[in-house]
């Protein structure tokens, strides 16, 4: 809120992305339950943090700026991911910032998961949701499409020192990735 307050959309964005990959798409479809227990609702309304996040993410969507940087390479592991969903694209993009090099496998032809293919287009633009994509591919995750992975497939990369993680496992981001199966 302080950056937004002193004009410092990108600032703003980055520190929402600190911890959620996805602000300009939670600031449209989450139902902020932040805010029904915002202590500032006691003394008039509570913070709008949902429409806080959704005007940093749009403003920096909308401005020109530069390309992200990739996050640096520090980690010798390679990470497969399986699925380019929610939970795949925040495990990718906490990875990355770890310094692991990514790749996330992906069936459909499109990025992005359940947020693609079966939220309405009225409640989440599919053009929000390309941008937060393509936003984390900059950061250096490679996306691969139309790429289902059976255990045949997972066994090769195994054997190519790539370590396959399934999202749907919890992940700290302070611990390396476990092996999946």
């Amino acid at each position: 809120m302080a950056a937004i307050a002193a004009g410092e959309y990108q600032l703003a964005a980055e520190i929402v992305r600190e911890r959620n990959p996805f602000p300009a798409i939670c600031g449209r479809i989450c139902h902020h339950p932040c805010e029904v227990r915002c202590r500032r609702g006691e003394l008039d309304d509570p913070v709008a943090i949902r429409a806080l996040k959704r005007f940093a993410a749009d403003w920096c969507f909308s401005v020109d700026q530069k390309t992200p940087e990739p996050f640096p390479l520090t980690r010798k592991e390679k990470v497969a991911v399986v699925g380019a969903g929610p939970t795949g694209l925040t495990c990718d993009f906490f990875l990355r910032r770890l310094g692991y090099p990514v790749t996330v496998f992906e069936a459909l032809p499109v990025a992005g998961g359940m947020l693609m293919v079966g939220v309405p287009e009225f409640r989440l633009p599919k053009a929000v949701v390309q941008r937060e994509v393509e936003y984390i591919r900059q950061r250096g995750v490679e996306i691969r499409l139309d790429q289902p992975l059976g255990e045949h497939q997972l066994h090769r990369r195994r054997a190519r020192g790539i370590r396959p993680l399934q999202p749907q496992q919890p992940v700290n981001p302070h611990e390396p990735p476990r092996p999946g199966p």
